[in-house]
C-alpha cells in the first residue's frame, strides 16, 4: 500500500468521523470518532501535478472546498504587521470564546426549507454546466456547517440555527462552487466536446464555474432588483403568503410594460438568488 493511498484513505475516514489507525510490529495507534481540519494553500499547477484527475473524479476532491486566488492589480505586501491585526480580531475573539457552545444545535423548519431551496438551485445549475450531482450535493450540505459557524461567531447565543445563518451559508457554497468550475477545468472535467489542452483557460473553452446570477453595478436593473427584494422582505416580514409573478409585477410599477413579465421573473430570481430566504414567499 503506498502512502499516496494511505493519505488519502486517512483524510476520507476523517471525513466521516471513523476510525483511523496506524499499526508498527511493536505498537498500534487507533484514534475513534477522527475529525481534522486543513487549510492549504497551492499554486493550480502544483494541484494539477499531485491532485490527480482520478481524485477529482472518485470522490476524494469533493471533501474540500476550493477558493481561487487570480491574479490582480492590488501591490503585494512584503511583512504583514500580523500584532496589529491579532489586536483587532482579539476583541471579537474573546466574546466568541467566552460564549460556551452548545451540545447539540437544531436546524429551524424555517432554516430547513432554505436549505432544501439553496441544494434545488445549486444542483440545477451545476447540471446546466455538466457537473457531476456529487460535486453539488456534497458541497451543498457545506451550507450547515457554514451556518452553524456564522451562528457562533455573529454572537448568537442560543441552539438554533435559524434561516439567516444558512442563507450566509449558501453564500460561500456559491462562491465555492464557482472556484470548482475554475479547478476542473485544469482537468477539463465534464466537457465532452473534444477539448485540447492547450485551449484551457484560453477564453476558447467554456468554464464550468456555477454562479450565481447577479446584477451588475453598472446595470440600469440594479434599481429595479432593489425594489423586487424590498417587497419580498415585506412579505417576509409580515409572514405573508408566496407572491404571484403577476402581483409583484403590480407592485413594481416600474416593471409595467413591453417585457415586464419576464423581466420581474428573472428579477424575482435573482433576488431569491442573492438571499435564499425570500424563496419561501415568491412563486415563480
Amino acid at each position: 500500500m503506498n502512502n499516496e493511498f494511505c493519505r488519502a484513505d486517512y483524510l476520507l475516514r476523517t471525513y466521516d468521523n471513523g476510525t483511523v489507525g496506524h499499526v508498527t510490529s511493536k505498537s498500534t495507534i487507533t484514534v475513534e470518532k477522527s475529525a481534522i481540519s486543513i487549510l492549504g494553500y497551492t499554486p493550480t499547477k502544483t494541484l494539477k501535478k499531485y491532485l490527480t484527475q482520478e481524485m477529482m473524479e472518485d470522490g476524494f476532491a469533493q471533501r474540500f472546498s476550493f477558493c481561487v486566488a487570480e491574479q490582480d492589480d492590488r501591490p503585494i505586501i512584503g511583512d504583514y504587521d500580523f500584532d496589529q491585526l491579532a489586536e483587532q480580531v482579539a476583541p471579537y475573539w474573546q466574546k466568541i470564546v467566552k460564549t460556551p457552545p452548545h451540545p447539540v444545535y437544531t436546524v429551524s423548519k424555517e432554516a430547513r426549507g432554505v436549505f432544501n431551496h439553496v441544494v434545488g438551485q445549486i444542483v440545477a445549475k451545476a447540471r446546466e454546466d455538466d457537473i457531476d450531482d456529487s460535486f453539488s450535493r456534497r458541497l451543498a450540505f457545506n451550507t450547515y456547517k457554514y451556518g452553524l459557524a456564522y451562528h457562533i461567531i455573529s454572537g448568537k447565543t442560543d441552539s438554533v440555527i435559524g434561516p439567516e445563518d444558512l442563507a450566509q451559508g449558501a453564500k460561500l457554497v456559491a462562491f465555492h462552487l464557482v472556484n470548482l468550475g475554475k479547478i476542473l477545468n485544469l482537468y477539463a472535467v465534464g466537457d465532452k466536446s473534444g477539448v485540447k489542452p492547450s485551449e484551457i483557460g484560453s477564453g476558447r473553452v467554456k468554464s464550468p464555474a456555477v454562479a450565481m446570477e447577479t446584477v451588475s453595478p453598472k446595470s440600469p436593473n440594479t434599481d429595479k432588483l432593489k425594489k423586487v427584494v424590498s417587497v419580498l422582505e415585506k412579505q417576509r416580514a409580515a409572514n405573508a403568503s408566496p407572491m404571484t409573478m403577476r402581483k409583484l409585477q403590480a407592485a413594481i410599477r416600474a416593471l409595467h410594460g413591453e417585457g415586464g413579465g419576464e423581466l420581474t421573473r428573472s428579477l424575482a430570481k435573482q433576488a431569491v438568488e442573492q438571499n435564499p430566504t425570500l424563496a419561501p414567499f415568491v412563486v415563480m
